[in-house]
């Protein structure tokens, strides 16, 4: 009398544990540069809110504020700025008073390799803030495309 056989060899399940490793492999890491992405939306919606307020100082006042941290922005501009991803912030205006370079050092909690690094927002009244890489900066694919 024949019984008929039930369940999976073991080789079946071993293809089916690869097929497993191989998509981990591809998504653990797009998830990470996904998070990554989300955190410096995050920091680049903050920078962009200080931006606004920095021309309108220049609108109200005819010269680009200076503020060399993060507690001074905050308290001379009447905002608080998310420093959940920011370590410190810094407005410079350029020598002619044409625009405002806001400079934004990242703290690790986006990622360890993010610490210390820097990125940095131009704003010019009448025209739109242009995003690049500050003195150290993060890598070219984390800032924000112009």
């Amino acid at each position: 009398m024949l019984r008929s056989r039930k369940g999976f060899t073991l080789i079946e399940l071993m293809i089916v544990v690869a097929i497993i490793g191989i998509l981990a492999a591809v998504a653990i890491p797009a998830y990470n540069t996904y998070i990554r992405k989300a955190r410096m939306a995050e920091v680049t919606n903050a920078v962009g809110a200080v931006g606004s307020a920095v021309v309108e100082v220049y609108q109200s006042t005819g010269n680009y504020p200076t503020y060399g941290a993060l507690a001074e922005v905050q308290n001379s501009l009447g905002m608080e700025v998310p420093d959940t991803y920011i370590a410190d912030m810094t407005v410079t205006p350029a020598a002619d008073d044409s625009n405002a370079v806001i400079e934004v050092t990242l703290n690790a909690v986006i990622d360890d390799s993010f610490e210390n690094r820097t990125i940095a927002f131009t704003v010019q009244q009448g025209s739109r803030g242009v995003w690049s890489g500050g003195t150290n900066s993060v890598d070219a694919g984390y800032i924000p495309r112009n």
